[in-house]
C-alpha cells in the first residue's frame, strides 16, 4: 500500500513532490477537466496493490467536497450506477475499446464506488477489488507485523507499507537479467546479514522531504539485530548500481525494538524515497 497525506503537502502535486501516490495522480489534469477534482484535492490517498486483483485508489475528501457532482459527471461519460451495501458503484463502458487519450483516466477508474457519508471515493480496474475495500477486509491492517512497522514510522506525509514477497525481494529481482547473479549476491552479502523479514514501512516524515524512517519486522529480536550492519550499509551500494547516485539515501541511525529494525534516513532530494520505492532501489529492504 502507498499512502500520501495531501493535506500535509498543501494539496499540491508536482514532479518534485515527495508523494507516494500511484495510479490516479498521473491523470490529475485530465480529472480536473472532466470530473472537477484531482487526487491531490483529497485529504489523503491510499493506493492498494494486491497480487492478482489489480490496483485500487482510495481518496478521502473534506466534508465540503460534493461527490454527488462527480457521480453526475461520470454518468456523462457513460458510467452506469448501482447501489451496493448503501454506496453508489459506477461502472464504465467495456475497456476492450480503449478510452481516448484525452479521457485516459477511465482506464484507471473503470469501477468507482462512492460513500458520500464518509466522503470516500474508491476507484480501480475490477469491481471485486473496489468492493473488497469497502467490505472491510482487515487481513492486511490487522497483521501484528504491519501494525508494528506502521507504529514505528509515526505520522508520515507519504509512505509505503508492504508484506511478504512484496516487501522482501531477492536482490536479483532488482537488476537486469544480464547482471551476473553470483557476483551480485557476493557483493551484497559482503556488507552483512540480509535474512528475510515479513513486513516493511518506509516513510517521508516531513513536507521538506529530506528525512525519512524505515521499519522492518523480523521473526524475532535476534534476527533484527543481526541485520543492522548490512541493511544500514546497503543503500549507497544499491543506489550506485541502480541509479548511479550513491548519495540518494543514507542511513543516519539504527535502533532495534523487539523484532523491529528501525532506520533513520537522510535523502538527497524530495523524490529520493518514492523513486527508490518504485525502482526497488531502497537497498535496506533486499533479501538474499
Amino acid at each position: 500500500m502507498l499512502f500520501t497525506d495531501w493535506a500535509a503537502l498543501g494539496h499540491k502535486s508536482s514532479a518534485g513532490s515527495p508523494a507516494f501516490a500511484g495510479t490516479l495522480v498521473a491523470y490529475d489534469k485530465l480529472l480536473a477537466t472532466d470530473l472537477g477534482f484531482q487526487s491531490a484535492d483529497a485529504l489523503w490517498e491510499a493506493d492498494v496493490i494486491r497480487p492478482n486483483t489489480g490496483p485500487a485508489t482510495v481518496l478521502r475528501f473534506g466534508d465540503a467536497t460534493d461527490l454527488g457532482a462527480v457521480e453526475a459527471k461520470l454518468a456523462t461519460f457513460g458510467y452506469t450506477k448501482a447501489t451496493v451495501a448503501g454506496r453508489d458503484v459506477l461502472t464504465g463502458k467495456s475497456l476492450s475499446g480503449s478510452a481516448g487519450v484525452e479521457h485516459f483516466w477511465q482506464q484507471a477508474m473503470h469501477v468507482v464506488a462512492i460513500d458520500a457519508k464518509r466522503h470516500l471515493l474508491v476507484a480501480g480496474f475490477a469491481a471485486t477489488t473496489v468492493n473488497g475495500i469497502f467490505a472491510g477486509d482487515a487481513s492486511f491492517a490487522s497483521r501484528p507485523d504491519v501494525q508494528a512497522v506502521a507504529q514505528r514510522v509515526g505520522q508520515p506525509v507519504g509512505a509505503l507499507v508492504a508484506v511478504g514477497e512484496q516487501a522482501c525481494q531477492p536482490i536479483t529481482a532488482i537488476f537486469r537479467r544480464d547482471t551476473p547473479s553470483a557476483r551480485l549476491r557476493q557483493q551484497i552479502a559482503g556488507l552483512g546479514t540480509f535474512s528475510p523479514f515479513t513486513a516493511e514501512a518506509v516513510a517521508v516524515t516531513s513536507p521538506s522531504a529530506h528525512t525519512g524512517r524505515a521499519a522492518l519486522a523480523f521473526p524475532g529480536e535476534a534476527a533484527a539485530k543481526a541485520n543492522v550492519k548490512g541493511r544500514a550499509a546497503a543503500p549507497p551500494v544499491i543506489n550506485q548500481m541502480v541509479t548511479g547516485r550513491p548519495d540518494a539515501i543514507r542511513v543516519t541511525g539504527t535502533q532495534v525494538a523487539g523484532a523491529v529494525l528501525m532506520l533513520a534516513l537522510q535523502t538527497s532530494s524530495p523524490r529520493a524515497l518514492p523513486d527508490a520505492a518504485n525502482t526497488r532501489a531502497l537497498g535496506f529492504d533486499v533479501c538474499l
